[in-house]
């Protein structure tokens, strides 16, 4: 009991200060405390993005991964790729609940046209190419102009090579920007992905919250032609061979040993301003949980029709319930920390350091009043903007047949001179996903979110709505009829079809008598052609302001001697920290572990705690597993720490002091959601999946002999 309480003690008071996604510059700074604390290796190898470990980390475009073998084996999690389970399933195999496991290399299928895997070669400060032809008196919207055909400009540079896809990545509001430039990897196959039982074991229950017991793994290869370029799927095509691959770390981590994560993490909002988060909490957040929900119940009523609606629908539903319940913990985060108010206290604080300085509060408090005037303006349009949003989410035919509209336009003009999205660059990945599709796309759980959501729309107070939209639908003869017809066997539902609308002309396309493109150009010309005009001065205002405010803003962290980190940005980043539990209110014990005793007694045999029944049984023999932590009593399952984490960590590799893959960054604590907006020091905690609960699972997983060889453990005797 007394070791009991002294623990307990001791993760309520510590100060620990693991705050921060770190740009792999500033590492040889923020690092240096660590190798006091486990970090053996030199902090200034993490300071090259391609070198040591930070050559193994990959992106998938929303997610993480590593390379684990030099064979081009990537680790990554299993909802990070339910997409591409959903593309390997069909009537007979739904194996996107099923798994799917490759005993040979000839075994290991393509996820499709859409797999992508991108692997990061270089990195350049750009900033004086993109600000040229910016001055202090260039207009708004014209300040947007220059900007895009700066950033065209540097990316057709960038991928005259081939293989390229380069983008012109923004730091400290577009003071700052880096031309990234990435090798795209086109030929992804799945090897080994365990059964969504396993792979998302708990679902949306256990979502977002601790003990966690999720086998939250898969494992995938990239493929490159013979002649090590990259290529679409071909059957000559030959593992890629990585610059680096990490180790495996099997004898584990104990509680306070460092640990770093290494990852593309997508967007926080902690440098907004506090009336953007207070709009959120009273809003947005509120509203995103509700659609969220409403759609992902119609999801779960078709999904138990049958596999093909099954496998179409999982991964939306899984994100569906994923926002939803983020949305929720962020609420009830901010509201029981009082997060609000110091974010205000904050930004007051900088306020009063800016008008500190004549000289500096009469540049700066003129752009912080034009901020808040902006902020207001957004608020404004909210309503309106969500509600298409959805109308868009719900119905993927409207989103392509305006994607179609749009492409026709751009495509009378020069291509640098077309709109990004839409230039030759795009032009592959437009058509593959307009054929992806068919994967996707259930129609009868589409029409009725659709009608749900035109029914939420035609509620609003008329004031916002869009007139267009009302004059079609009563075009129509009103929304039942205008859904009726939408949804009347649709020649959109045939890739073939939605690929014609490529070859079409804006007059051609205004010709048609395809419902979903009349309703798609009735909405550009009544509504999103008019705010894509106004939008490019708002761009334009934003840049201007954005880019003083936080260029102050890193002064100011200058001023007192605290290192600046940006908010994420889908860029390459590392986070420091370490095993640790946590208190997160009073009476709660969050320990540091998890072990396969307390994932045998959630199993119930129904979802969604129902693993193959060969999971349970094997782990009643827990001590008999090579993978027994004798410290533990029990084979690991998840571990918590305090690496600093959010959506685009997910398969971010969880690494120890000398760059061993520990673990998969999969999830957050229920009461740290709220931390995309204030980290909070005592409570803010991480997920991981322990290596040793991905390799017992591959134990018990028949066919995973040659995986395991290949990660270098070998079979258990």
């Amino acid at each position: 009991m007394t070791r009991w309480l002294c623990t307990v003690a001791l993760w309520a008071g510590a100060a620990h200060a693991d705050e921060g996604m770190w740009l792999p510059e500033q590492l040889p700074q923020v690092g240096a405390p660590y190798t006091e604390q486990g970090l053996s290796l030199d902090p200034s190898e993490l300071s090259d993005p391609f070198g040591g470990p930070m050559a193994a980390i990959v992106s998938l475009g929303g997610c993480s991964a590593s390379f684990v073998s030099d064979t081009g084996l990537i680790v990554t999690n299993h909802h990070c790729i339910e997409r591409f389970l959903a593309s390997i399933s069909d009537a007979e195999h739904n194996r996107h609940a099923d798994g799917y496991v490759a005993p040979t290399q000839a075994d290991e299928l393509s996820v499709g046209p859409n797999g992508r895997v991108w692997v990061v070669e270089s990195l350049t400060d750009v900033t004086d190419r993109m600000m040229e032809g910016i001055g202090k008196r260039t207009k708004d919207a014209d300040r947007a102009e220059i900007l895009e055909a700066n950033r065209k400009a540097l990316i057709s540079s960038c991928e005259e090579r081939p293989n390229r896809r380069c983008r012109v990545a923004s730091y400290t509001g577009g003071a700052e920007y880096r031309l990234v430039d990435a090798l795209e990897i086109q030929d992804i196959r799945m090897v080994v992905a365990p059964a969504h039982q396993m792979g998302q074991f708990g679902g949306d229950v256990d979502n977002w919250m601790w003990p966690r017991h999720n086998a939250d793994f898969a494992f995938i290869r990239a493929y490159v032609a013979p002649d090590g370029s990259s290529a679409p799927y071909s059957e000559d095509n030959v593992p890629y061979t990585p610059r680096a691959f990490l180790p495996l770390n099997t004898e584990g981590l104990h509680e306070g040993d460092f640990v770093m994560a290494i990852g593309y993490p997508g967007t926080t909002r902690r440098h907004a301003l506090a009336a953007t988060m207070e709009q959120q909490v009273a809003t947005s957040l509120p509203q995103g949980k509700y659609f969220r929900s409403s759609i992902h119940d119609i999801y779960a009523r078709h999904a138990a029709t049958g596999n093909v609606a099954a496998a179409a629908l999982g991964p939306g539903m899984s994100g569906l319930a994923n926002y939803a319940k983020k949305a929720d913990a962020t609420l009830a985060g901010v509201r029981r920390a009082d997060l609000l108010t110091e974010k205000q206290a904050d930004e007051q604080a900088m306020i009063e350091w800016v008008e500190s300085d004549r000289r500096r509060a009469r540049r700066l408090m003129p752009v912080y009043n034009e901020m808040m005037k902006a902020h207001a303006e957004s608020v404004v349009r909210e309503t309106r903007n969500t509600y298409f949003g959805w109308l868009r989410y719900t119905a993927p035919l409207l989103g392509i047949s305006h994607d179609a509209w749009r492409n026709a336009q751009e495509n009378l003009e020069p291509d640098a001179e077309r709109k990004p999205g839409y230039q030759e660059r795009d032009q592959q990945r437009r058509r593959q996903r307009y054929q992806a599709l068919d994967k996707t796309l259930y129609l009868p759980a589409s029409q009725e979110a659709f009608a749900w959501m035109l029914g939420e729309y035609m509620a609003l107070p008329e004031a916002d709505r869009v007139a267009a939209l009302d004059a079609w639908i009563a075009a129509q003869g009103g929304a039942d009829a205008a859904v009726a017809k939408l949804y009347d066997a649709p020649a959109l539902a045939s890739a073939d079809a939605r690929l014609a609308l490529l070859e079409m002309t804006p007059e051609q396309l205004r010709a048609s008598d395809d419902p979903w493109v009349q309703l798609a150009i009735a909405l550009d010309d009544g509504f999103f052609a008019e705010e894509r005009d106004k939008g490019e001065a708002r761009s334009g205002r934003s840049h201007r302001l954005w880019s003083q405010w936080l260029k102050a803003k890193k002064d100011w962290y200058d001023s007192r001697g605290v290192p600046f980190y940006q908010d994420a940005n889908s860029t390459l980043r590392v986070t420091l920290g370490h095993v640790r539990g946590s208190v997160p209110e009073d009476g709660k014990v969050y320990l540091p572990k998890t072990t396969m005793a307390g994932f045998a007694a959630k199993v119930t045999g129904e979802a969604p705690f129902a693993p193959p029944a060969h999971f349970k049984e094997a782990a009643q023999r827990k001590g008999t597993s090579r993978w027994h932590d004798a410290t533990l009593g029990d084979v690991p399952v998840n571990f918590l720490n305090t690496l600093d984490i959010t959506n685009g960590n997910s398969g971010s590799a969880t690494i120890d002091g000398q760059g061993r893959l520990v673990g998969l960054m999969f999830d957050g604590t229920y009461e740290s959601i709220a931390s995309d907006w204030v980290w909070m020091d005592d409570i803010t905690r991480a997920i991981s999946v322990d290596i040793r609960w991905i390799l017992w699972t591959l134990d018990h997983t028949e066919g995973t002999e040659r995986l395991l060889n290949e990660l270098g453990v070998g079979t258990e005797k």
